[in-house]
């Protein structure tokens, strides 16, 4: 028993040492800011309507805080809407009404990628900012792709200035050294759509055998889905992309379901038409082409590892 009372009491000293170490120090800063929050000051102004509440900083309304020049930002503001709405008219008016929305746009079409601002002049600025001079126009830097010119390519455009365009200037070479081919600029909406259309209904059925035995695949079906990869070739003047097979599995777990299929899509023509399959991998071989693929399936030459279902059957 005489044992027990010890360790009780050790118990004891022990939670009261834990206290003194945990809540001095916290009352010590208490006090602390309660000297130093006094009536005059900011820290002083909530105590005093609230003496029980710890102290806190005064609220201010918006409209309280300061705002550093905000003329001078305007300089490097993102364009409006109005702006963006200018610099399209004018665009469209100088090219012509060849021009086509971005989201509809074939690889043959003129279409524009892409407005923001372009930043002015560093000196421009500089004298703007620090000695007050007028500020440099605002101006606009479109991307325009050229696909429908005899010599298809994309141009960099400066339009200003706004919000009243009344000019614009090729700047392709001052900021690249020279043009830019056509191969450069990336997938659009409607290309990627096409690529999606070749391979489901043009190459897919190719070898539909091959793919019903290792993924559940059905011509018109859809519980396959492509997913791109980058970069679009392996040297300078290719358009050609790897697209990976997966099962349509929905949310963001897509990639975690490939069936082991890869197509190597060539894209450069600007007629769908004409795009080729130059190279197949199926389940760590490669092909030339799908057809070789089902031929050799056919065959008993390919050893086919069926890939589960994963409940994606009711999607086909």
């Amino acid at each position: 028993m005489h044992a027990a009372l010890q360790i009780k009491s050790l118990k004891t000293a022990r939670a009261l040492a834990m206290f003194i170490f945990i809540f001095l120090p916290l009352w010590t800063l208490l006090v602390m800011g309660r000297e130093e929050g006094g009536v005059g000051s900011e820290e002083g102004v909530g105590k005093q309507c609230h003496p029980s509440l710890p102290p806190r900083c005064p609220s201010r309304s918006p409209s309280d805080q300061p705002w550093t020049h905000p003329d001078q930002s305007q300089l490097f503001a993102d364009l409006s809407q109005e702006e963006l709405t200018a610099v399209m008219s004018f665009l469209t008016q100088k090219l012509g009404p060849d021009l086509v929305d971005a989201r509809q746009a074939q690889p043959s079409d003129n279409c524009v990628f892409s407005v923001e601002l372009q930043l002015p002049p560093k000196a421009a600025a500089l004298a703007h900012l620090d000695r007050g001079s007028p500020p440099p126009a605002r101006e606009a830097l479109a991307i325009v792709f050229f696909g429908g010119q005899p010599q298809p390519n994309v141009t960099e455009l400066v339009v200003g200035p706004l919000p009243q365009p009344s000019y614009m200037r090729d700047v392709t070479v001052e900021h690249h050294g020279g043009p830019l081919p056509y191969h450069r600029c990336p997938v659009l909406l409607l290309e990627s759509l096409d690529i999606d259309q070749m391979i489901f209904d043009r190459e897919l059925p190719q070898a539909a055998g091959v793919l019903h035995h290792c993924c559940s695949y059905k011509q018109g079906g859809r519980n396959l889905v492509i997913l791109t990869t980058a970069p679009c070739g392996v040297q300078s003047g290719d358009r050609a992309t790897w697209f990976g097979l997966y099962y349509n599995i929905s949310g963001a777990r897509i990639y975690l379901h490939p069936v082991g299929l890869e197509l190597l899509i060539h894209h450069k023509a600007l007629d769908p038409a004409q795009w080729t399959i130059q190279k197949v991998f199926f389940q760590g071989h490669y092909y030339k082409s799908l057809a070789q693929l089902e031929e050799q399936f056919e065959a008993g030459q390919v050893n086919v590892v069926v890939i589960p279902d994963n409940g994606t059957g009711w999607l086909t």
